[in-house]
């Protein structure tokens, strides 16, 4: 009976001291878990208040572009009657503090097919309800051929310096609606093969003026005497009808281009340029 008692007196107290243990542990793992949470908290309004001061120390400044774009269009009114070269502009100045690699002389207009970019992009052309639109006509739909070697692109790239400015210039050709043939903007002389857009073109084309990005008058006006279709292979801005257009361009390149080593670089738009088409 002693013996009995004894032995069931341990294990009554085992069970005690075995829950005394376990509660010691859960006060422990409180304690700690509120220490942690103090510190957190801590940590969060010391963040909070080092995030108001600096803001109050420091005020906010308007964010400069990183490459900066400004576009000049001579002449800014075209001939009615003839013929004439025009020439677009574009300035771009580095607003960072560091050099920048940049390829203007090199870049294409985003409408033509090629490698990837460097790109002049012509984002708005029209004003009062008038419509104009920049599409390549082309003569081959295959594939580009073989990219540039890398010297051709380390050949033309420009070093801006922080501050500095460089000026890429693009010669264009006007041709008035009045010197053109109705031949000239027919589908069968801008698109024989159907591979263009001209079928889905938003205004008729018969009544159009051209700008001809890249190409002297003096290349065109031998061309427009030897073919009806003197049109194909260019870049041509074609222009709705008569009155004052818009146009605002931006310079891109990208860094995943997989043909030339360069920072994804992106300019400001350029302020809209007025242009009168007679």
């Amino acid at each position: 009976m002693i013996a009995q008692t004894s032995d069931f007196g341990l294990r009554r107290g085992g069970r005690y001291h075995r829950g005394n243990s376990t509660n010691r542990k859960n006060f422990l793992y409180r304690i700690m878990r509120k220490i942690l949470i103090i510190i957190l908290v801590g940590a969060i309004f010391f963040l909070l208040v080092s995030t108001i001061s600096y803001a109050k120390e420091k005020p906010l400044q308007k964010e400069i572009p990183l490459l900066e774009l400004k576009a000049q269009i001579t002449p800014l009114e075209f001939s009615r009657d003839k013929m004439s070269d025009v020439t677009i502009s574009f300035h771009l100045k580095n607003g960072s503090s560091e050099t920048m690699t940049i390829f203007p002389k090199l870049a294409l207009f985003s409408e033509v097919s090629g490698w990837v970019g460097p790109f002049w992009f012509l984002l708005s052309y029209e004003a009062s309800g008038k419509k104009a639109l920049l599409q390549e006509i082309s003569t081959w739909y295959g594939p580009p051929g073989m990219p540039p070697v890398s010297s051709y692109w380390e050949k033309s790239r420009t070093l801006l310096k922080p501050g500095a400015e460089v000026k890429t210039e693009i010669n264009s050709c006007w041709i008035p609606r009045k010197l053109l043939k109705e031949e000239n903007l027919s589908i069968k002389s801008l698109d024989p093969e159907g591979m263009d857009v001209f079928k889905e073109f938003p205004f008729k084309l018969s009544d159009s003026s051209v700008l001809i990005l890249k190409r002297t008058c003096k290349e065109i006006s031998n061309e427009m005497n030897q073919r009806v279709d003197f049109l194909r292979p260019n870049l041509v801005l074609f222009f709705e009808s008569q009155g004052k257009y818009d146009l605002t361009f931006l310079y891109s390149q990208r860094d995943d281009n997989g043909w030339y080593k360069c920072k994804t670089i992106e300019s400001s738009r350029s302020s809209p340029v007025s242009i009168l088409v007679p």
